[in-house]
């Protein structure tokens, strides 16, 4: 039997407290997300610092800053010592921005104007069952992202930053040697499927994605040294995909889709 140290907070608060913190949930994601496009972990990657020194750096007030980093201190990603600074955490790692599997894309992307717009008409979906996204901009979101590339940049980032961190599991616990060549549908910048070839120096890939996210990713394939391994195809699977796969992947794509798979 579970002591209360070992179950969710959710159930060791009482009912109205937990209920209040999922209902203010919301607040971390978008304080995470402050952090992250103030490049806060980039500039305490040196070293602990105060929030006056750290103000001018980020171009923030050093006391709303400072509440900011005490809240998010409060969940783990900094650590606040008896001189009032402010030092990275091994979670806090993770916001910055040049380090291995980086998630401060991801931290810009889901705490972004856009995505907290189109989560606000949830409601939306539920009674309809159409994507809340499409209703509020008029457009579905990788339309969007090509009409915004800075944006579409932030999504493709915070995908690539995702999947590197699923990568090494994935190569882990399942065998692609026998296959031959693999077909990553809706691979995005190619981040799982490199792993893949990478663990397997004698298969081939095709990284399939819409065209404007082949563009960007053909400089992650050479930088990886597998444009001669790896083709780079264009076009909608709702159409057709790259024939002759020994296995077609597809990772994190599905959901994207389901209410339209469902419909069709």
């Amino acid at each position: 039997m579970a002591t209360q140290d070992q179950r969710p907070l959710s159930e060791a608060l009482p009912p109205a407290a937990a209920l209040v913190q999922m209902i203010t949930g919301s607040w971390v994601s978008h304080a995470v997300a402050a952090a992250a496009r103030l490049g806060i972990a980039d500039v305490l990657k040196d070293g602990p610092k105060s929030s006056e020194e750290l103000a001018p750096a980020v171009g923030a007030d050093a006391r709303a800053l400072y509440r900011l980093l005490r809240a998010l201190t409060s969940v783990g990603l900094f650590v606040e010592d008896e001189d009032s600074r402010f030092s990275l955490t091994p979670l806090g790692t993770y916001l910055r921005s040049d380090v291995p599997g980086s998630l401060r894309a991801a931290a810009l992307y889901f705490g972004s104007e856009e995505l907290s717009r189109a989560w606000s008409h949830l409601s939306h979906s539920v009674q309809t069952g159409h994507p809340a996204f499409d209703h509020v901009f008029g457009m579905g979101s990788f339309e969007y992202f090509e009409r915004h590339p800075e944006t579409g940049r932030v999504f493709n980032e915070a995908m690539t930053g995702l999947a590197r961190q699923r990568a090494a599991a994935v190569v882990a616990a399942y065998d692609f040697s026998g296959l031959g060549k693999i077909v990553d549908v809706g691979g995005g910048q190619g981040e799982l499927l490199t792993a893949v070839l990478k663990a397997h120096p004698t298969i081939t890939g095709v990284l399939f994605d819409l065209p404007a996210t082949i563009t960007s990713a053909q400089q992650n394939i050479a930088a990886a040294d597998l444009a001669e391994r790896c083709a780079l195809v264009a076009g909608d699977f709702f159409a057709a995909v790259p024939s002759g796969g020994g296995a077609y992947v597809l990772s994190t794509v599905i959901h994207d889709w389901l209410v339209l798979l469902c419909q069709s």
